[in-house]
């Protein structure tokens, strides 16, 4: 799934039926993340229109599977879209950049800013799925690192290095998230956090 028109989970809607399309997925997928949040365990689309307000009816035109499953895949897209725009992103930036690595994490912040309230409480509170340790480990395959000391092959994604610079990506974005709700005018302090992440992850100096 790539960011475009079509999309409901990761861009503002802007005609009137990606209003109606995009405000009906952003509330109820909202509601599925705080029921399991304040719950747990099984999630019905009738709690979901208690908590929304939606008729069931609008919610069975809009979705087809069961709430959790309707969650799994708008997960599965907005990590798509994360990696596709990340992509995108790097194609337009100079890899020489000094500053490429700042100008990709500005990228992230953006797209999920752009995401709204979906990216704001599905990042933040679904963490037991892993959401933003996925975020973040996209994130690390899209930097441009200069691994120290030279000549030693890229630690593989899975290594313990790259664990240890991914969890810690992670918890900055997460704290981003719940601290600004995902506003990415008060991204500078931890694009700065991050960036530091990096130098020490190069230096092999991570905690």
């Amino acid at each position: 799934m790539r960011l475009g028109r079509n999309n409901p989970y990761t861009k503002i809607p802007k005609t009137k039926h990606e209003m109606k399309y995009g405000h009906v997925h952003y509330k109820a997928l909202v509601a599925v993340v705080e029921i399991i949040r304040d719950h747990g365990g099984h999630v019905s689309w009738s709690e979901v229109s208690e908590r929304t307000g939606i008729s069931r009816f609008t919610l069975g035109r809009h979705f087809r599977l069961d709430p959790r499953n309707e969650l799994r895949l708008a997960i599965a897209g907005m990590l798509d879209n994360v990696d596709n725009w990340l992509e995108r992103q790097g194609r337009l930036i100079p890899k020489t950049d000094s500053g490429y690595n700042e100008l990709i994490l500005r990228a992230l912040f953006k797209l999920m800013y752009q995401g709204g309230e979906f990216f704001t409480v599905a990042c933040s509170e679904y963490r037991h799925e892993g959401v933003i340790y996925r975020v973040a480990m996209k994130l690390f395959l899209h930097l441009n690192f200069d691994w120290l000391p030279h000549g030693v092959p890229a630690p593989d994604v899975h290594s313990e290095r790259a664990g240890m610079c991914i969890r810690m990506m992670e918890e900055v974005i997460i704290r981003w998230g719940r601290e600004t709700n995902c506003d990415k005018n008060k991204a500078d302090l931890y694009i700065a956090r991050i960036l530091r992440i990096i130098k020490a992850a190069e230096e092999n100096k991570l905690p």
